[in-house]
């Protein structure tokens, strides 16, 4: 909805005649009016490639606003952009919110439907600004097509830039039109934009505008952020610093409302733009570590968007900065807890059968898994050296505290290296620091070659390519309490050891979970040093113990209680997916 008087749809043309009949009067009715070429339009066999988008009256129906896509191969082009101006009298449709809406609506459809060809216009002298305003950019000299037009291209996302059909396109010198998008000038112009687009790894800034649920965000909001992208790419960097600050300050409170889990996802692609945004400008003005600071909090509070273009960027970023070095040396490792008198130990598998893994879930017990982790790239790369290498610049959330149960835990953001100096190099035993159940993956998806999801987590009801990865680094001695989680988890140790003691799901009230506030997964009960007089249950618990060694997994299965003490500087991935009862 656009407000609560007009909506937005759209169709295909085979499927509904009489809208498309209303959308050509409309389009006859705007274009006799400033072009005269109401005798030019008329319903033929292009129609039939093209989808249409239409603004409506919700009260009765009746079209006031049209644009359509269609493909012309290797493109796809916007055209017939007409809103009836006796309804909105008081503004031009070029620059005001009708004609942007509906030209947004068609931007999202064709790069959803026509993901590999290039967005086209062809933009009348007098409107060029407007699609400029909407992310495109002019590719030809004036073309003469009964009234003077610009051929202007929408910049393709990052990652569909490979699978293009236009690097295929094979001239035909007979067949085009001076200044049209088949003109070999203007193919080459187009093509040439596209590879210093990649090559400068500038983020499609203003494009972003499109990513955001203008129902929930506003359009005032979007128009805003427009503006501040525009200002950035002009170097205006007083104004777009204005409008960054202005923009941030409204959105913070929206992610910082309620429990983080509830903000509408659309706030979370906001924020990520404007922090792109902001780490443009940063880069512009030669403040290379601010930039990178600016993408880490947009992927840490927001998420990654546009085909991963701000955490390539931040790739980018942190490859133009000098490494750093760290000096670790090797803590005195942990001993495993002692066995309680009630204690059972874990079964063992060498890497299970599809059947024997089917089994092993049903059964509802853990299993150590070997011959697993240690195929992982991973397995032979990972050490902290590596991480300060590769990801030494980066931005991470690290827990601070003995473990996230106690009162005088928090969270900071700091460096990577400086993650690895405070709390690996030196042994910080009363507050030990951890970059515990955190989204890395996301933030830096370099680090998936590194890995090999598991194949057994294709019996998630979601399947293998929607598994919940989280990492876990840190030094000895770093713990997280007896809880349970919801999902199935194959935990799999990559560095160091990991002791587990861990209770089954049918046997909760021997573990006496907390009662009030947000940490009812969370058992009161320090199951390394169980006080039996305060909690006598937990001796009818039967408690399954192990020590997970670098190289193994362990399946944990979805509300098994289990706490985890790294006996070593330790590296954890949890893949965790959830099966049908």
């Amino acid at each position: 909805m656009i407000g609560c008087e007009v909506r937005l749809q759209d169709f295909d043309v085979s499927k509904d005649g009489s809208l498309l009949e209303q959308c050509h009067l409309l389009c006859r009715e705007v274009f006799g009016q400033e072009y005269g070429l109401e005798k030019l339009l008329g319903i033929d066999d292009e129609d039939k490639n093209c989808r249409y988008v239409v603004a409506q009256w919700a009260s009765d129906d009746s079209v006031i606003g049209v644009c359509c896509i269609r493909s012309i191969h290797p493109y796809v082009k916007l055209e017939r952009v007409a809103v009836r101006k006796k309804i909105f009298f008081f503004y031009d449709w070029q620059g005001r919110t009708i004609g942007h809406r509906i030209c947004r609506r068609a931007i999202e459809l064709a790069e959803c439907l026509y993901s590999t060809q290039i967005l086209i216009t062809y933009s009348h002298l007098r409107v060029i600004k407007f699609f400029d305003q909407l992310g495109f950019m002019i590719a030809s000299n004036e073309l003469d097509s009964h009234t003077l037009h610009k051929t202007m291209f929408y910049f393709p996302r990052r990652d569909k830039l490979p699978t293009l059909d236009l690097w295929r396109l094979v001239y035909d010198e007979h067949k085009y039109t001076s200044g049209g998008c088949f003109d070999p000038a203007v193919i080459e112009g187009i093509k040439g934009a596209v590879m210093s687009f990649k090559e400068q790894n500038i983020p499609r800034l203003v494009n972003l505008q499109h990513l955001p649920d203008e129902s929930v965000v506003g359009y005032s909001l979007i128009r805003t952020y427009r503006e501040c992208a525009l200002a950035t790419l002009a170097r205006d960097f007083t104004r777009s610093k204005q409008l960054e600050n202005f923009l941030i300050s409204i959105i913070w409170e929206k992610l910082n409302t309620g429990h983080y889990a509830d903000v509408d996802e659309a706030w979370r692609i906001f924020y990520a733009s404007i922090m792109m945004c902001k780490a443009v400008r940063l880069k512009f003005e030669k403040q290379v570590e601010e930039a990178l600071l600016a993408c880490d909090i947009g992927l840490i509070m927001g998420r990654d968007i546009d085909g991963f273009a701000l955490s390539k960027f931040a790739h980018d970023l942190h490859c133009s900065l000098s490494s750093t070095f760290v000096s670790l040396q090797i803590q005195k490792p942990l001993q495993p807890p002692s066995p309680l008198s009630n204690s059972i130990c874990v079964d063992v598998c060498e890497l299970p059968s599809f059947e024997e893994m089917l089994k092993i879930i049903e059964n509802q017990k853990p299993v150590i898994i070997r011959g697993l982790v240690n195929q992982w790239p991973a397995f032979t790369k990972w050490n902290f050296s590596y991480f300060n290498e590769t990801i030494g610049h980066r931005t991470v959330p690290i827990e601070i505290g003995s473990s996230y149960a106690d009162s005088d835990w928090k969270q900071t953001l700091m460096t990577f290296h400086d993650f690895i100096k405070k709390f690996v190099e030196c042994e910080n035993s009363d507050n030990p620091g951890y970059l515990a159940q955190h989204r890395l993956f996301d933030q830096i998806p370099e680090l998936l070659d590194d890995i090999i999801i598991p194949d057994y987590c294709a019996f998630g009801e979601e399947g293998i390519d929607n598994v919940d990865m989280n990492i876990w680094i840190g030094p000895a001695g770093t713990v997280s309490p007896l809880h349970f989680d919801p999902k199935n988890n194959i935990f799999c140790q990559v560095v160091g050891r990991k002791f587990l003691r861990m209770v089954p799901a049918a046997e909760s009230e021997n573990v006496y979970p907390r009662k009030d506030g947000i940490l009812t997964n969370t058992s009161q009960l320090d199951v390394r040093y169980p006080d039996i007089t305060k909690f006598p249950r937990f001796c009818e618990a039967h408690v399954f113990d192990c020590v997970l060694d670098a190289g193994e997994c362990l399946f944990i299965p979805a509300g098994f209680w289990h706490y985890v003490l790294a006996l070593d500087p330790s590296m954890s991935v949890s893949c965790w997916f959830t099966t049908k009862s």
